[in-house]
């Protein structure tokens, strides 16, 4: 991996262009306060992150959402004709094209709510804490349990059925947003989670015109 990362490194400065890209963004970008960049070491740590963690969770993500669409023909129609309508060519969605992938958008959010591939995150209490009557200690580690709270009844109705349609934008509005966490929350949040929502729309644009 070190190999892979500092070599895109080395080559990217040796060849002297700059690109508009992820790897660009990070080695221009600077420190608020006193506008330093970042240490190789730090750059190093950042592409890591996004390999593994960015391309472990979109692949286990991918896999159950094309899984269930194997199972729901009628979800794969609805699929394929708002692609067709957006890409009628067939071409790789730009940026503005996957923005109009709403029907794409759900799919992909049904399936992480079914299947989240950060299924349970983990916190460690800085101070002494109460929440809804539980004491909670300093320094315990506490676990967020993401695929119970994605498939209970109480906040879902039919909560085990795969329904994109939940994720219409008249219903995301009427729903508490902490209901729905495939990235986390608060200042914790994947920092990825844009990117990986713009690739697996990609993916998924792709993969259902197999079926």
């Amino acid at each position: 991996m070190d190999d892979l990362v500092y070599g895109m490194m080395q080559e990217r400065r040796e060849s002297g262009k700059k690109k508009a890209d992820l790897l660009q963004m990070l080695m221009d970008v600077e420190d608020a306060d006193t506008g330093e960049k970042m240490t190789d070491l730090q750059l190093r740590d950042e592409l890591v992150t996004l390999f593994s963690a960015g391309h472990e969770t979109s692949a286990n993500a991918l896999a159950w959402i094309i899984y269930m669409l194997a199972q729901h023909p009628e979800v794969v129609k609805k699929l394929k004709a708002e692609i067709n309508q957006i890409c009628p060519n067939g071409e790789i969605p730009n940026f503005e094209q996957l923005r109009q992938l709403t029907y794409t958008a759900q799919v992909i959010n049904e399936g992480m709510r079914l299947f989240p591939p950060a299924w349970v995150v983990g916190r460690r209490a800085i101070e002494d804490d109460e929440f809804n009557g539980y004491k909670i200690k300093k320094d315990v580690n506490i676990l967020c349990e993401i695929y119970i709270l994605h498939r209970s009844e109480e906040l879902w109705e039919n909560a085990s059925e795969f329904n994109p349609d939940r994720f219409s934008p008249e219903k995301v509005k009427t729903r508490p947003r902490h209901y729905f966490l495939p990235f986390g929350s608060g200042p914790r949040m994947c920092i990825g989670n844009h990117f990986a929502m713009m690739e697996m729309q990609v993916v998924v644009g792709d993969d259902c015109t197999a079926f």
